[in-house]
């Protein structure tokens, strides 16, 4: 854990000014938000600093942490421990569909990490993590069209010292992490770490005794570098994790009206979220293996620095959830096998000169295939459950008959579909950026980059769902419409449905049949909500070429002045740039275009008329930012103030409808705001942190959201008005023992958990429950004492028990019922560890 007088030397270091008398300052933060050294109060970019000390005093151990000490960052984790998404000034995706690539860049020591599965584990150490806002797409070369965040791990040291750690947690959790650094040779450095954390879930499964959103997962991460002279040095970095989980629990948020029809069959339906309960017959199970190794070379040339690059990585993810989310077996776990091999390579160029123009250009090469197989089937319960929705009257059997089936083909357990997807990404970025001084504090910044996208997606599905293939009007000769027709007729008539029968009505009450008739043909198409497995077309095909080709140029401008030694501002226009992302979900659908070229005059009720038009994929996002910024430092204070003007054109947008991930653009999301970030230590060892934002968030145009349609003016879901953390730590010594205590508070204003306010439907149910709005207020203290050797830490995180919801989603095949995914209760523990 924290090393107590390693962390009071961050925050603050004895000086003498300029009388030479002892005195106290802020320590400059480092960081490389521009891919160049600077410190944060010179950087005039929006960005965000967490340091190793804080993080562990925090009892930060993941990327989902970070946003109780980052305002307007927000991390969400829905379905499976991989299904996490990042948000920076309320834009943000990438979860629910692995093809739809995040808008937040993650890059761990400068290698880009595509899915959020691959940058979720621990890191048994770092330096910093810098959450970069706005835009970065100038100089990060892919994905960071809302913003970057990276983690930096220290460079091996010459001089040789580690730790060794463990820990206890509620929950029954451990913990165990150990690092050690140290020289070879004069010229050969290694780090060698790892970590080691299990605990229970606080998720009780009421039907197989279990529990849900636990934590079991390892990580091993070693480092070797060699510098062969004063100006070149090569670092190989190789790392290797896995996590075995059962994540995530969603809990019945709302019972809507089929809730009956599921206890009647047996079912369980747990309700109250924050009662941390559910039901359901099967665990989930992720189980995720990352690996990668990077191969960095620096060149240091006179006042020029060459950088390189060079990493392989591979990922292997297998998930399963419960398909209905219930105790019945309606669906049988539904497993997702995924695999992901990227190749990537950075090489940039600086200058360091003392004159008044510097520049740095570049090149990002990206490679990346990946492969995904689903499988989706029906269970025991499948039939039982669709014949009570379809009235219990004996509906399904009738069908099974009428269309030449025999009987128990419809709804047969192990029937269903398998679907693989496979995609091709390559990615190619060039860009450059120039540093003038007009004078000694007048800097004007011009960054340019070019950037192409390719990528290839195929499509294959095998489907052995028979109700679904069949078209029931035309099945069989058409019976089941003519069957439906005599039923109607004599119910209505009294009549058999003969000829002259026929005939007879229409010469006393005139359009009985055609009504009669009308109402068959909408019975039948109601039906086809019950045909909701049609086989998915191959893609490519004869009209759908499979491929994207995008390119774009992004570019900054920005000016920065020194108005004194220790007052910023600078302004500054920005613009990025996210490629066309595909549907990798049974969802995906032709584009409307391409649909009608594919099934030109579909029959009514045909597969072709019920797969219909969706979204296949979504055009590329662009953005821009506007933003205007004052940094000021003294000697035991400094205070960042950040104004912006961001705008995403097509954003990217994925909704869960029930049974499958719609993909869509929203014409434009814009967001207006405020951020604010200080640090004062008005006496020896207390230093407090403040930081907040103001977020007026709004969907400009989005006229065919999944959710409700046009709902342009409204403010996207989960983006909360105003967002605040405030943080004390308090320093000092008794007998020769450091001690440190933190207290934090992190804040996030009401609002809804989904998009578009009462335009939505689903506002307006979830307004029965407790989960329409999210707000947050939640409390975290540690406290720490250095004995020898030996630092303890007890720390406790949401002390006194925060409950909001993440997320809604739709209960498949459900309608008017929503399960809610939930915030982590009240967490403590204590750590030792032992420094060397």
């Amino acid at each position: 854990m924290t090393d107590v007088a390693a962390a009071q030397d961050v925050a603050t270091q004895d000086v003498r000014d300029e009388r030479g008398e002892e005195g106290r300052t802020l320590d400059a933060v480092i960081v490389t938000a521009t891919k160049r050294q600077e410190t944060l109060q010179d950087v005039p970019v929006a960005v965000s600093v967490i340091g190793q000390a804080e993080i562990e005093q925090s009892g930060v151990v993941d990327l989902i942490d970070l946003q109780a000490l980052v305002p307007s960052f927000r991390a969400e984790q829905l379905y499976s421990t991989t299904n996490t998404s990042f948000f920076i000034r309320g834009f943000g995706n990438g979860g629910g569909n692995t093809g739809l690539e995040p808008s937040v860049g993650v890059f761990i020591d400068g290698v880009y990490r595509s899915r959020s599965a691959s940058a979720m584990s621990d890191l048994p150490m770092l330096e910093r993590v810098e959450v970069l806002r706005g835009p970065q797409s100038t100089i990060f070369g892919k994905n960071a069209s809302a913003g970057v965040v990276s983690v930096v791990t220290p460079k091996p040291n010459f001089v040789q010292k580690g730790y060794v750690e463990a820990g206890v947690s509620n929950y029954n959790g451990v913990h165990t992490k150990a690092f050690f650094t140290g020289p070879i040779s004069d010229q050969v450095a290694f780090s060698l770490g790892g970590s080691y954390r299990k605990r229970d879930g606080y998720i009780d499964n009421l039907e197989l005794g279990t529990k849900f959103s636990d934590t079991n997962r390892y990580a091993l991460r070693g480092q070797l570098l060699y510098t062969p002279s004063e100006n070149l040095e090569f670092r190989v970095i190789g790392d290797v994790d896995e996590i075995d989980e059962a994540c995530c629990a969603l809990i019945n948020a709302v019972e809507g009206p089929t809730g009956a029809l599921v206890k009647a069959l047996g079912g369980r339906i747990v309700t109250g979220p924050f009662d941390y309960q559910t039901a359901q017959n099967t665990d989930p199970e992720n189980k995720v293996k990352n690996q990668g190794l990077s191969f960095h070379a620096d060149l240091r040339l006179g006042d020029v620095k060459i950088e390189s690059i060079s990493a392989v990585r591979e990922n292997r993810t297998n998930n399963s959830i419960d398909g209905d989310f219930s105790n019945l077996d309606i669906f049988s776990p539904l497993p997702t096998d995924l695999e992901i091999d990227s190749v990537s390579q950075e090489i940039r160029a600086s200058s360091d000169y003392t004159g008044p123009l510097n520049w740095l250009f570049g090149a990002f090469y990206y490679d990346e295939s990946l492969s995904q197989t689903d499988l989706f089937q029906h269970g025991e319960d499948s039939r039982a459950f669709f014949e009570a929705l379809s009235g219990g009257t004996g509906l399904i059997g009738t069908l099974e008959y009428l269309s030449g089936n025999v009987p128990g083909t419809f709804y047969a357990p192990g029937t269903g579909s398998v679907t693989n997807y496979t995609q091709n990404n390559e990615t190619l970025s060039i860009f450059g950026q120039l540093d003038f001084d007009l004078t000694d504090r007048l800097t004007i910044t011009a960054g340019l980059s070019y950037m192409e996208d390719y990528k290839s997606l195929a499509i294959k599905q095998s489907n052995t769902d028979a109700f679904s293939q069949i078209n029931l009007f035309t099945v069989n000769n058409g019976i089941i419409p003519a069957a439906f027709f005599s039923s109607a007729f004599q119910g209505a008539t009294g009549l058999q449905a003969t000829p002259q029968n026929i005939a007879f009505i229409e010469s006393v009450a005139p359009g009985t049949t055609a009504a009669i008739q009308s109402g068959v043909n909408d019975a039948l198409n109601g039906l086809s909500a019950f045909q909701f497995m049609p086989q998915l077309s191959d893609f490519p095909n004869g009209v759908e070429g499979g491929k994207t080709n995008d390119s774009n140029v992004d570019y900054t401008l920005r000016a920065s002045y020194d108005v004194n030694d220790w007052l910023n501002v600078y302004a500054s226009y920005a613009t990025g740039y996210k490629a066309s992302s595909f549907n990798l979900t049974t969802g995906t659908r032709p584009i409307p275009k391409d649909y009608l070229r594919l099934f030109a005059n579909a029959e009514p009720g045909s597969v072709a008329a019920r797969l219909g038009a969706g979204s296949r994929f979504a055009l590329p996002e662009e953005s821009e930012a506007y933003e205007a910024g004052i940094k000021a430092k003294g000697a035991l204070w400094e205070a960042n103030l950040a104004l912006f003007d961001q705008a995403i054109e097509n954003f990217q947008a994925t909704v869960f409808l029930g049974t499958s991930n719609a993909l869509a653009n929203a014409e434009r999301q814009s967001v207006k705001g405020i951020e604010f970030d200080g640090t004062v230590s008005p006496v020896e060892g207390l230093t407090f942190r403040a930081s907040g934002a103001y977020l007026d968030a709004v969907f400009d145009t989005y006229t065919a959201s999944p959710e409700g349609g046009d709902i342009s003016g409204t403010r996207p879901g989960n983006v909360s008005e105003f967002y605040g953390t405030l943080s004390g730590t308090y320093m000092w010594s008794i007998k020769d023992h450091d001690v440190f205590i933190r207290a934090e508070y992190q804040y996030e204003s009401d609002v809804d958990t989904e998009r578009g306010e009462g335009a939505n439907p689903v506002n307006a149910i979830l307004e029965t429950g407790e989960t329409r709005k999210r707000g947050v207020n939640s409390f975290s203290a540690s406290a720490g004492l250095r004995v020898g050797e030996i630092d303890f830490t007890l720390w406790g995180r949401n002390l006194f028990n925060d409950e909001y919801p993440l997320q809604n989603t739709a209960a498949p095949l459900q309608a008017g019922s929503y399960n809610a995914y939930v915030n982590m209760p009240r967490t403590f523990g204590l750590n030792a560890r032992w420094s060397f």
